[in-house]
């Protein structure tokens, strides 16, 4: 029975220990450091340093949780296009992904956003409030993140988010497969879409058009969940992970204009390098 419960577990996850992509590719700047998490597993993160002419004071500070997909290092162009935009983006490897220690796990996903951030909060870029920017199970990460420490979070991008993890099980295996498969994942912390639910900051929910990993139930169920405040962002034609990797796009364009404005509260015509209210 442990095996069928590591089984189902480890589909969340497609770790590996290969080197992807580097600040340099970007003409950007970075900080690789070390941190433990509450388990004792040795995390593995980056500082990505803002560009664009914000590099002594940054427009804000994103903390970015990949999608469990290889590592940080691959999912770098996810999140290299907030850095050159003038944002700081802190990337970390999850337990059992990249060089981070440990094993995967679900239920401690939040703990590992604590544990990167608490090496922020100790470091001379540490910010008042970060944005939250998940994908995958890095939008779980977030929300445990933020259920947590609803103070800390000044806003929420999440991009092929599900709605339970037993709920996503099931859409992956199907019928009877998914519902025997299902009641062997042994996750008890809060749901996203419970966390959802009950938030109160800037919100944003990507759906791919074409997304391959989180299917048209739990979609449903996670966007029946959302507030009303929070926006619903459908890139029609568009995959899982293809909406903000790659070049320049508009997707790219309205999430800066949104963890910059809505977020960080950072005005358009301000002039680069201008400190704003939250961020440094």
């Amino acid at each position: 029975m442990d095996f069928l419960a590591h089984f189902v577990e480890s589909a969340f996850f497609y770790p590996d220990r290969r080197r992807y992509w580097r600040p340099g590719h970007y003409g950007l700047k970075g900080t690789e450091f070390e941190c433990q998490a509450p388990s004792g597993a040795v995390l593995s993160g980056l500082l990505l340093h803002a560009g664009g002419g914000f590099e002594e004071h940054p427009a804000g500070t994103v903390v970015y949780c990949h999608s469990g997909r290889m590592n940080r290092e691959f999912n770098l162009p996810q999140a290299a296009f907030l850095a050159e935009a003038g944002m700081n983006v802190l990337l970390f490897d999850y337990e059992g992904c990249g060089r981070s220690g440990g094993s995967p796990s679900l239920d401690r996903l939040g703990e590992d956003v604590e544990a990167a951030a608490g090496w922020l909060d100790a470091s001379p870029w540490k910010a008042e409030r970060y944005v939250l920017f998940g994908q995958f199970i890095g939008a779980d990460a977030a929300l445990q993140y933020y259920s947590a420490h609803p103070k800390r979070v000044a806003g929420l991008a999440l991009e092929s988010c599900y709605a339970t993890r037993r709920g996503w099980v099931k859409d992956k295996w199907g019928p009877l497969v998914g519902d025997i498969l299902a009641r062997f994942l042994h996750s008890q912390t809060v749901e996203p879409a419970q966390v959802l639910r009950n938030s109160h900051v800037p919100t944003v929910v990507i759906c791919p058009g074409r997304d391959f990993v989180v299917h048209s139930r739990e979609r449903k169920a996670l966007l029946a969940a959302i507030p009303p405040h929070a926006q619903v962002w459908k890139a029609e034609g568009l995959r899982f992970l293809g909406v903000f990797g790659g070049q320049k796009n508009i997707w790219q364009e309205s999430l800066v204009q949104f963890v910059r404005e809505k977020c960080f509260g950072v005005k358009e015509g301000k002039k680069k390098g201008s400190r704003n209210k939250t961020g440094r």
